[in-house]
């Protein structure tokens, strides 16, 4: 089986978003947070994978195992990110 491949490449941007703790720059808005914190991301999805189109992204596939492995490695520079280098 196989994944287009801008979906794990999508998780793994979100994920280090979160690392890098990008959404709680937004919080002093208060609820407009949730309405702006967005925009910013849905633009760089937008010029990445439609706009710029870099090296055929919208056609590439990948296997379900190497999909996964993408979306798993965000996950752990997530944690990583967020627990030894972003600590309090």
């Amino acid at each position: 089986m196989t994944m287009k491949l801008i979906f794990p490449l999508f998780m793994f941007i979100i994920f280090l978003l979160y690392g890098f703790q990008y959404f709680e720059f937004f919080e002093p808005l208060g609820w407009w947070q949730y309405l702006i914190a967005p925009l910013p991301i849905m633009l760089l999805v937008w010029l990445l994978f439609d706009t710029l189109n870099l090296l055929n992204l919208k056609e590439k596939r990948v296997g379900t195992g190497v999909g996964v492995m993408i979306i798993v490695s965000g996950l752990i520079l997530n944690i990583v990110l967020d627990n030894f280098i972003f600590v309090n």
